[in-house]
Parts: C-alpha cells; sequence; structure tokens
C-alpha cells in the first residue's frame, strides 16, 4: 500500500499465465480482491474506454 497526499492507494501485478506478460495496476480498490479479477476490470474498462475515444474522433465530436 502507498500513500500520496492522505490518498492510500494499492499497486497490483498480474502476470498474465498465457503470454507470460507482467501487467501492474494502480487501485483504490481493497487488497482483499483477487488481482486476477482486477486486471479483468480494468481491461474491460479500458476496452470501454477506447470505445468511445474511437467513436468521439471517427465522428469528429468535440463532447461525448
Amino acid at each position: 500500500m502507498y500513500e500520496n497526499k492522505g490518498i492510500k492507494f494499492n499497486v497490483v501485478d498480474y502476470r498474465d499465465p498465457e503470454t507470460g506478460k507482467l501487467h501492474r495496476f494502480v487501485t483504490t480498490l481493497p487488497m482483499t480482491i483477487n488481482p486476477g479479477t482486477i486486471t479483468m476490470l480494468y481491461f474491460k474498462r479500458w476496452t470501454i474506454e477506447k470505445t468511445f475515444n474511437n467513436t468521439k474522433s471517427n465522428f469528429k465530436e468535440t463532447k461525448a
């Protein structure tokens, strides 16, 4: 657990068993949550964020 300006956060390391690639996530989720679950949530969130970004870019939108 780390703390910066009164905000506590955790750094979660997760090694993908299929690729062997190490992923590192900064989170405020409790450490009782499995690192694999945190990884899945972050990957799904990233997919959603990229979809919004691509849609905004493709349609030349200035606001989402």
